[in-house]
């Protein structure tokens, strides 16, 4: 977590950079024109939720050992990125939290829904009582299940994350439900799993949201995370087994058409086997019986041998049925291509669109329903198309207009030698914002099945001031791209820059993270 913060952390927003956690298949879940260093850069919701339970794990090990600067710093960490989460990714007139944040120079956030993290945020308590509520009656929901993410992107012809239901996160969504004390959509879950598991005859890895099958790009049966989703929802939801640090809280919660009995025995819990059975519907507990006799409705984890659970559920018959929203599968129209022509900004039409909406740094400057827009201030211009109905497509890759470029050439081998890799001294023009990036290569595998991204800390003036990310882009070492861009403050003048390879620095492949600089670019808007 240390070389995570270091290396991903970003402190403008305070979270931290990544693509979408399980969401590996990048064509399925961003827009074509994000290079992997895009998506580098990208700060995703669920990741974000990731990292936030890990250092709120870790600042618990801290005080349990007695580590107690850790345990207050680690604490601090994670209450500042749950409020960076609350604060960037909640979209207040949706009513749930958006996917994640990207661009180029400036970032501008994509708006869709993603199951797991919306789950994770209720779990974790990132998501206050209000906003978990909202979720669940809110975020759009498909007939056979919880998308991966929602709105699909129509571009796609097949069906994996995009068009998506995985039965893991249709379990982690129901835990949610459970925990908020939604039961519509705990019934909807748990009724996703079972139907899937009952005509596939098997757990499968996934399956179509469209029509419930499981023609998907890829699928397996006997999945392990859809099983163990499917046996944990039943369990935590419907048994109501909660494992804590000290023992097994009991919180059921049964849908009313669930009303019954159902029970589990041979339950192995550390030094104990349990036998645990609940009684009616609902989500109020109306009695709890350890070995027969009254008790709150907690199992200690110092007991031994075996015991019995027995609980019995008061039902609301007078509460209103919880909210969902149930629709058919939403997709998104395509995204504009846009390019600068003179002081024009232009973009072929894009179907089923009746306007756009310009941005100029990240920020909306215009709604048009031309495919036209005329400059007059430089920045980084993207445009979004927009339908009747009020969908959107991503935005078009992002296009430069009357930014003034500094390249110096400054060919260097990054290797896996530890210090500095690449020195280059040269005057900024003006003191004003700058954008600072590399054009590099990296020939060391393909971009979706290897790991070896090559990252370098960049120092400017001797100073540390953020990360350089370097994908690998293929095999062929004269193909190039371009490195995220660093946004920096510079008084005119003579400036360092420096590439240094630090432990943090080194990839999950470990033995090779190689790549080669070409050049080094400051960009600055020219007034």
């Amino acid at each position: 977590l240390d070389a995570d913060r270091v290396t991903a952390f970003n402190p403008s927003t305070g979270l931290y950079r990544g693509e979408s956690s399980f969401i590996d298949w990048r064509e399925q879940s961003y827009p074509r024109w994000m290079q992997p260093v895009d998506i580098a850069e990208s700060e995703c919701l669920g990741t974000n939720a990731v990292f936030y339970r890990a250092l709120d794990v870790l600042a618990k090990m801290a005080e349990k050992l007695n580590h107690k600067s850790d345990a207050k710093k680690y604490a601090a960490q994670a209450e500042e990125l749950k409020r960076a989460i609350n604060s960037y990714f909640w979209m207040e007139d949706k009513g749930y939290y958006a996917q994640y944040i990207y661009g180029r120079n400036t970032r501008v956030l994509s708006p869709r829904s993603e199951t797991l993290g919306e789950s994770l945020c209720i779990l974790w308590d990132i998501a206050d009582s209000t906003k978990a509520a909202a979720i669940l009656e809110k975020m759009p929901l498909a007939p056979y299940g919880p998308t991966v993410f929602s709105p699909q992107i129509a571009a796609l012809e097949s069906a994996y994350h995009n068009n998506g239901i995985w039965p893991f996160v249709t379990s982690f969504y129901g835990q949610a439900a459970a925990k908020a004390g939604n039961r519509s959509a705990l019934l909807h879950a748990l009724g996703s799993n079972a139907r899937a598991a009952a005509v596939f005859g098997s757990h499968m890895e996934n399956m179509v949201a469209t029509d419930g099958s499981i023609k998907t790009a890829l699928d397996s049966p006997r999945q392990l995370w859809s099983i163990a989703g499917y046996i944990g929802l039943t369990r935590s939801a419907l048994l109501g087994i909660n494992y804590g640090p000290d023992g097994i809280r009991f919180a059921p919660v049964v849908p009313k058409s669930m009303e019954g009995a159902r029970s589990i025995s041979g339950l192995k819990y550390r030094d104990m086997t349990l036998c645990v059975s609940v009684i009616g519907e609902g989500s109020i507990i109306e009695s709890f019986m350890l070995d027969g006799e009254p008790a709150e409705p907690f199992v200690p984890n110092t007991l031994t041998g075996e015991h019995s659970v027995q609980i019995t559920m008061a039902s609301d018959y007078y509460a209103a049925p919880d909210k969902v929203t149930i629709l058919p599968v939403q997709f998104d129209i395509d995204y504009p291509r846009a390019s600068v022509e003179g002081s024009t900004l232009k973009w072929e039409p894009v179907e089923g669109a009746v306007s756009y909406t310009v941005l100029q740094d990240g920020v909306a400057v215009a709604e048009t329903a031309s495919n036209s827009f005329e400059l007059s201030q430089p920045g980084e211009y993207g445009v979004i198309a927009g339908t009747i109905g009020g969908m959107h497509s991503f935005m078009s890759e992002p296009v430069r207009y009357g930014l003034v470029d500094i390249s110096i050439p400054c060919e260097a081998t990054l290797s896996s030698r530890r210090g500095s890799q690449l020195k280059v001294v040269l005057i900024a023009p003006a003191t004003t914002t700058y954008w600072l990036d590399f054009n590099y290569s990296n020939g060391n595998g393909d971009l979706s099945t290897h790991q070896k991204c090559a990252t370098r800390a960049l120092y400017i003036d001797g100073k540390k001031v953020d990360s350089i990310v370097m994908p690998q882009r293929g095999t062929d070492w004269d193909e190039t791209g371009w490195t995220n861009s660093v946004k920096l403050e510079l008084t005119s003048g003579e400036h360092s820059f420096e590439l240094k390879y630090l432990d943090e620095n080194v990839n999950m492949d470990i033995d090779t993270d190689s790549a080669i600089v070409r050049s080094l670019r400051l960009s600055y808007k020219n007034k």
